[in-house]
């Protein structure tokens, strides 16, 4: 078990769960002329030029279709006669967005964008480190009890250097708690994200199988005279844990005994060296 790389893997995992992503409209004041051509980018990666084809309407889910090829949008869809709305796919993430712009054609409708959501970035931290709390809102992390499951065994051994690894399955508890406004709310966007299938296929990249989730907790409290907003929930993980062992080599074999009750009597065994 590497520690090191479990917690990186769940702080990877809590940090992009929570906070909110960058939700903004891309609204044209006119439509699309055949002619047209659209270009543009966000954060410097630039959409493939979109041609006007049939009609406008086309043209605009082309575009959208386009926009959301690209790796920092979640999701584009046209959501007006001339509007298309982006969201980002990273919470916390500002998006930089330039243009598009319309060349071509016998009239260029121009775009004005226009932030439905700004972003927001909720930091995460260890609950066991020394550090001063960080500005609401922020969430904790800590790995708690680890339980061994079964009995461990040997998995395999290096023919070369009689090597042997010898593991078994693991059952880690994950404490999370959040901080600031509407806790539970916010909580349950790691909550749920743990039934992703990109999320459990991250964790899976570092050894981590996500096993059983406890329920949701309400834990604000009053702090000297105001009160704490404070969620908290806890979950299993599944993981390996191996050790390894020089098993050493038999140089020699002395084989020596007697066997009884042959058809021809007795047959006497050794002694016979194997070996060196």
């Amino acid at each position: 078990m590497n520690e090191t790389s479990l917690k990186l893997a769940l702080y990877t995992w809590l940090s992009g769960a929570l906070g909110q992503s960058h939700i903004f409209t891309l609204t044209f004041n006119a439509d699309f002329v055949t002619g047209n051509v659209i270009n543009g980018s966000f954060d410097a990666e630039a959409i493939a030029p979109v041609s006007f084809t049939t009609d406008h309407a086309t043209t605009l889910q082309l575009l959208a279709n386009e926009i959301q090829k690209r790796g920092e949008i979640f999701s584009a869809s046209v959501t007006g006669p001339r509007q298309v709305t982006c969201v980002g796919a990273a919470n916390g993430d500002m998006i930089t967005i330039v243009g598009p712009t319309v060349t071509g054609g016998a009239s260029q409708a121009v775009v004005t964008p226009s932030i439905v959501q700004s972003p927001v970035a909720v930091p995460v931290i260890f609950s066991d480190q020394n550090a001063p709390r960080p500005a609401y809102p922020y969430a904790t992390i800590r790995m708690n009890s680890i339980v061994k499951i079964g009995w461990d065994e040997i998995r395999e051994i290096n023919p070369q250097t009689n090597i042997a690894t010898i593991g078994g399955q693991r059952r880690a508890t994950i404490s999370v708690n959040y901080f600031g406004a509407k806790p539970l709310e916010e909580i349950s966007k790691a909550f749920n994200s743990l039934e992703k299938q990109t999320v459990q296929d991250q964790l899976a990249a570092s050894g981590i199988a996500i096993q059983e989730k406890n329920d949701i907790q309400n834990l604000t409290a009053m702090l000297e005279t105001v009160f704490e907003e404070r969620s908290f929930f806890d979950f299993f993980i599944g993981l390996a844990d191996n050790v390894q062992d020089d098993l050493g080599i038999i140089e020699t074999v002395e084989l020596t005994g007697q066997l009884s009750g042959g058809t021809i009597g007795d047959v006497i065994i050794g002694p016979m060296i194997i070996g060196a």
